[in-house]
């Protein structure tokens, strides 16, 4: 990987400009909960994709049921779920090249 491929991959961790939370929840106590609410507080402006089955919308922004439904690969994926739900990057179209497992 050259040094411009490097400072791609790292403004994408760093400065995402699109990402998915899985697992997201409107319950803003929960760990599941608080990666939506800190971006809504600090004025996050890039896309956001909460991904839940349950849910149509969480904090206002449609909700997915799979992270392979979200129309666009996300700079970064923050997943917060139990480990038996964690997507097989093999099995799923994760598409992030970044994933924070919580």
């Amino acid at each position: 990987m050259g040094s411009d491929q490097n400072a791609v991959t790292l403004r994408a961790l760093l400065s995402p400009t699109s990402i998915a939370i899985v697992g997201a929840s409107e319950d803003e106590t929960s760990l599941s909960g608080r990666p939506l609410q800190i971006l809504f507080q600090h004025r996050y402006c890039g896309r956001v994709y909460p991904v839940n089955p349950r849910h149509d919308t969480i904090g206002g922004l449609r909700a997915y049921s799979t992270i392979g439904e979200v129309p666009e690969p996300v700079d970064l994926a923050v997943v917060a779920v139990r480990a038996a739900l964690v997507p097989d990057r093999k099995s799923t179209r994760l598409n992030s090249s970044h994933a924070n497992i919580s």
